[in-house]
């Protein structure tokens, strides 16, 4: 009986003390849970409630690239109202503003944030910017349009918009990848040029000039081997133009 009576207050001990854990461990657990910030891309914007970012009378001044909304408050002094032409990106997605210039002191212009008119080598100025933002400033949430031209869903899923885009960056860095590799195989040649009386393009080491163009690549004058010279269809002797010259004239 004595053992049975220990072993009944061990388990009520027993049991007293799990609860005991219990209770005290759930407000910590309730604490850590109400702490944790949520994930800002949580927070989708509609082109209305972002408008209200301008940093009018104090206000926090908020822009977007690509559907990427970011504070940049700290960066009044350029995209305050009045602060200049900057200013034109408070409170809007002006994506494509951001490499052709559009927009800049017209406040009014509609579409700033559609890119599927640039290039693949534009797009990598677009993404160039959404790296500055990223890198300096505080990202806040996305932007959904829906009129369905913008990046974002309501939910904040990507849009097709928002891939086309992605995918087009990806063919600017492949393009820029082709450039690269072009230009250490077959450096620039050396060029001077007058409008008046035209100019010239030279190579050094033996090298000719010729225009080339590779896929990805703008025509452009490359100081090639002669031996490449004639066995790459590719490059293009210039006119009045000896194929052994290491010097061409370029007529006005």
């Amino acid at each position: 009986n004595q053992r049975r009576a220990m072993a009944s207050a061990l388990t009520v001990v027993g049991s007293t003390l799990v609860v005991l854990s219990v209770s005290l461990l759930v407000p910590q657990l309730q604490q850590q849970s109400n702490t944790q910030p949520k994930s800002p891309s949580e927070k989708v914007f509609l082109p209305d409630e972002l408008a209200k970012y301008k940093g009018e009378d104090g206000a926090p001044i908020y822009l977007a690239v690509l559907g990427k909304i970011f504070d940049v408050s700290s960066g009044r002094g350029f995209y305050g109202p009045g602060a200049g032409e900057y200013s034109y990106f408070a409170g809007r997605d002006g994506s494509r503003s951001f490499v052709t210039g559009e927009g800049f002191g017209k406040n009014d212009m509609e579409g700033g944030h559609t890119v599927d008119t640039l290039t693949a080598e534009q797009m990598l100025g677009v993404e160039h910017w959404i790296k500055f933002y990223e890198d300096k400033y505080t990202f806040v949430g996305l932007l959904h349009m829906p009129d369905g031209t913008g990046y974002y869903n309501a939910d904040g899923t990507p849009t097709a918009a928002l891939k086309a885009a992605e995918a087009k960056i990806k063919d600017g860095h492949r393009a820029k990848t082709v450039q690269e590799d072009l230009q250490k195989q077959f450096p620039l040649c050396n060029s001077r040029w007058q409008d008046s009386v035209g100019g010239r393009v030279w190579c050094d080491d033996g090298k000719v000039p010729r225009k080339v163009s590779l896929e990805g690549a703008n025509v452009r004058c490359a100081c090639v081997d002669p031996k490449h010279a004639v066995t790459h269809s590719e490059f293009e002797l210039y006119p009045n133009c000896d194929g052994k010259a290491t010097e061409c004239p370029i007529p006005p």
